[in-house]
């Protein structure tokens, strides 16, 4: 057998050996064409324009199987992996999501840096950014998983790049495009997540939950709902690309539309609940805020009054003490004035033996008195105490201008006789208050 013949059959697992041969020859003996070929003329699923367009599971379609085996085979010959089981395979690639996803970001910039025409918007961080996105906007995906090799991908290309099909999938959908031979192509046709029959394809999905359409259930692609598959020359006629795509648009991306708008109406019920909310909470800490300050005021008054009533007690105290102590001292002001004219002694009548003593007040009234010229002075003192005009003076001190003497009422038990401080036969004397 010829290799290239062996290399097909081995390849295309479904082939013939005469399915081998005819398509290598058609292709003038290249091996790589002769399998996207083979592959893309096998049984698919309907395309767009018929009345079953939904995607069928990758398991139930023979198909499926021989383009997944193709793809297995180019990307096996990278040496990316030695898994000879997809067991193997697909954890590899889950912990080296994010070089599968500069590994997508080159393959789209390739894929725009070869072309004239513009491509449309692609989400070329990968296919879980792209889910996320077409989830955020509730838009549709549409996932082309793109063979380099195919025959059809430079017209598909073309096909998209048109303006009435680049501006229906800008719009409309949210567009992802990711290269079959990577990492991340790998793992989506592994894992059975698109479940496309040929190149070139769109696949129509959607991570939002659309009411009576089954998505699946567990797995890392858990919540995600298949809506179509778009195949076929339907993908080469820009005419029917834009039809195929008003199709979606009209049958799923008016659900997703609808979608949106209950969940915008439920997330404005639940801002305007969360605002009362806060709103209701502001206005309960401004009420605890305001209870507060009027406990605070309230503690304060308590206290201020308290305090007042305190100093009011102890100015009381204080009066009290004072008037105790004014009163004590009148008291013994005047048991002193008592006692002082007690012991008062009656004025001399004989010439010679008396002392004549003039004392001037400051108001510039006198005081005048005889006193024995050998009796003490203190015998002045308790005259001028025990008179009316000097009560109001609790300290004082009498002086004399010849001889200059002072004679102060604090050393009245010191001094001696009239006549030994020189005050005989008379003297005056000027009451000073100290």
């Amino acid at each position: 057998m010829d290799t290239r013949v062996q290399e097909f059959v081995e390849r295309a697992p479904h082939a013939t050996t005469d399915e081998a041969r005819f398509f290598i020859e058609a292709h003038g003996n290249n091996v790589e064409a002769a399998i996207v070929a083979f592959l893309s003329e096998r049984p698919a699923l309907p395309s767009a324009d018929s009345g079953d367009i939904r995607p069928q599971t990758t398991r139930s379609s023979e198909r499926n199987i021989g383009v997944i085996q193709y793809i297995r085979s180019l990307f096996f010959q990278r040496d990316i992996t030695s898994a000879s089981s997809s067991r193997e395979a697909v954890p590899f690639f889950r912990s080296y999501a994010s070089e599968a996803n500069r590994e997508n970001e080159k393959f789209i910039d390739r894929l725009s840096q070869r072309r004239e025409e513009q491509l449309p918007g692609i989400i070329t961080s990968g296919f879980a950014h792209a889910l996320d996105r077409a989830k955020e906007s509730f838009k549709v995906l549409l996932v082309s998983v793109f063979s380099p090799n195919h025959g059809d991908s430079e017209a598909f290309l073309k096909s998209i790049c048109s303006s009435d099909v680049k501006s229906s999938l800008d719009e409309n959908f949210v567009l992802t495009i990711v290269n079959a031979q990577d990492r991340e192509g790998y793992r989506l046709l592994e894992n059975g997540l698109l479940p496309f029959v040929a190149f070139p394809n769109l696949v129509a999905l959607t991570a939002n939950r659309i009411p009576g359409k089954p998505s699946i259930t567990r797995g890392d692609f858990k919540g995600i709902t298949f809506l179509r598959v778009l195949t076929g020359n339907d993908l080469l006629a820009p005419r029917k690309l834009c039809d195929s795509l008003r199709k979606v648009t009209e049958e799923e991306s008016v659900q997703l539309i609808a979608l949106r708008a209950e969940v915008e109406e439920r997330n404005f019920g639940e801002q305007i609940r969360r605002e009362q909310d806060l709103a209701y909470e502001e206005a309960l800490a401004q009420e605890r805020e305001r209870e507060l300050e009027e406990r605070e005021a309230i503690e304060r008054e308590q206290i201020e009054l308290e305090e007042k009533k305190k100093e009011e007690k102890r100015i009381q105290e204080e009066n009290i003490r004072e008037e105790l102590r004014v009163a004590a001292e009148k008291k013994k002001r005047l048991d002193d004035v008592e006692n002082r004219r007690k012991r008062l002694v009656d004025e001399p009548h004989e010439k010679g033996s008396a002392a004549r003593i003039l004392v001037r007040l400051p108001d510039g009234s006198r005081l005048i008195r005889k006193f024995p010229k050998q009796s003490k002075l203190i015998a002045l003192f308790d005259f001028i105490e025990v008179q009316e005009a000097a009560l109001e003076f609790s300290s004082y001190s009498l002086n004399s201008s010849y001889p200059k003497k002072e004679f102060c009422l604090c050393k009245e038990q010191e001094y001696g006789s009239f006549e030994d401080e020189g005050l005989s036969p008379d003297a005056t004397l000027l009451l000073v208050p100290t």
